[in-house]
Parts: structure tokens; C-alpha cells; sequence
């Protein structure tokens, strides 16, 4: 009988423990859950806000007003988004960095949610337009074109010819936003006449270091492949 005992109280001080062993293992394995929760959690903090600093660009514009660029400390990246003809010199210059980054680019090319895929030369027209009139901003490629229109260069129409130097490290470039600006007068239903204020050309030249482009006779051309950028209006030589 007193053995029988001894064996209940054995049995049962095993079961408390095992009971006890359990609980600890379970107690681990919640916190071991928790950490492993916590650092998910922070992983994913940090790579959004990695991201965020990764397609955030500060914006530098030159004590001269003449330039605008984008940059990155995180990516190491800038690029050129806007020149500004503000005076009689028309000599551009694209350095090879800005603030320590190298200018890979000219134009725009940050997802947003108005895609802007351009670069921009900003002037003004000095012309005076006639009053009806609306002024417009175009290329070859972007007239509101209809079936009857017609191009008129104005009698007092100025050339603008960019003189642009592209630095060592620019490897992309997003066509030129416009060519000619002017105004456009409604004669009838679909019917346009687009009289041409201003021309901007571009004569270009190249640093020997970049390996993308290069220059010949003002104009821009691939290296790998030797096709012309067509992108800008270039001087009429």
C-alpha cells in the first residue's frame, strides 16, 4: 500500500513537471513568435521607407537661375530637368556632377503622377501676338495636327541656337519639351494656322570621357550604334 503511494506521488510530481516543461516551451515559443513578428514587421518599415529615400530627389537650381536639377544622395544619380534662357548667353554647360553625385541625364525621368518625360528649355516670347490668339508650344511630332492646317514662320521669328555641352556621365537624354513656340489662330472647324515665334536649335558637343554620345558637326549621335539622337532641333548649318 505505501508503495502504491509512493508511485501515485512519483507519477504525479512527473506529470507537474512535464506540465511545468510545457508551459516554459510554450511561453518560449510565444516570445520566439513575438521577436520574429517584431523584426518582420521593422524589415518591412525599413524597406519602405529605403524605397521612399530611394525615388526621393532634392531639387538644385544654380545661384544663376540658368539650371535646374534633380539629385540623389541615396540613389547617386542627378539630372538636368530644366535650362532657362534668361539673357543673351546661350552657352550651356551640363557638368559632370553636381553636390558630389554624377548628372546622368537630362530630362525628367521620376515616376509621378503626372509622367513628365522631357527636357525643358524655358524662355519667353518677346513677340506680340495678336489678340484671338492662343499661344502654343510644339514639335514636329506634337502639333495638334487636323486635316487642314497650315505653318507659317513669322516675319520677325527668332532663332535660339543652345549652345550644349554634355558632361562625361550623361547616358540618357528625354527629347527636348518644345521646338517652336508661337501662337495659333482658329479659322474655322478643324482648321489651324501655327505662326512660329521662336526656334530653338541646339549645337552640341561632348565630353571625350562619355562613353554613350558624341558630336559631329553639332549634332548628337549614339557610339554603339552611330544613329542620330533626334530628339532636338539641331542648328541649320
Amino acid at each position: 500500500m505505501v508503495g502504491q503511494n509512493c508511485y501515485l506521488i512519483c507519477c504525479s510530481s512527473k506529470l507537474k513537471c512535464n506540465l511545468q516543461i510545457m508551459q516554459l516551451k510554450g511561453k518560449v515559443m510565444k516570445r520566439k513568435i513575438s521577436v520574429v513578428a517584431s523584426l518582420a514587421v521593422l524589415l518591412l518599415v525599413a524597406s519602405f521607407l529605403f524605397s521612399a529615400c530611394w525615388m526621393y530627389f532634392l531639387t538644385y537650381e544654380t545661384d544663376d537661375g540658368r539650371y535646374t536639377y534633380q539629385y540623389s544622395l541615396i540613389r547617386n544619380d542627378a539630372f538636368c530637368e530644366n535650362i532657362w534662357v534668361r539673357d543673351d548667353d546661350l552657352n550651356y554647360v551640363i557638368p559632370d556632377e553636381i553636390k558630389g553625385v554624377p548628372v546622368t541625364g537630362l530630362g525628367r525621368d521620376i515616376d509621378t503622377d503626372v509622367k513628365v518625360e522631357a527636357f525643358n528649355v524655358i524662355t519667353s516670347t518677346s513677340s506680340d501676338r495678336p489678340s484671338g490668339t492662343q499661344y502654343g508650344w510644339w514639335t514636329e511630332d506634337t502639333y495638334p495636327k487636323t486635316d487642314d492646317y497650315t505653318t507659317v514662320i513669322d516675319d520677325e521669328c527668332q532663332t535660339l541656337v543652345i549652345n550644349l555641352h554634355l558632361g562625361a556621365n550623361i547616358s540618357k537624354i528625354f527629347p527636348v519639351d518644345y521646338w517652336y513656340r508661337g501662337y495659333y489662330i482658329r479659322e474655322g472647324h478643324l482648321k489651324y494656322t501655327y505662326v512660329i515665334l521662336v526656334k530653338i536649335e541646339f549645337h552640341c558637343t561632348v565630353s571625350e570621357k562619355n562613353t554613350t554620345f558624341y558630336a559631329e558637326n553639332g549634332k548628337l549621335y549614339y557610339k554603339d550604334s552611330g544613329d542620330l539622337f533626334d530628339g532636338f532641333l539641331y542648328e541649320q548649318i
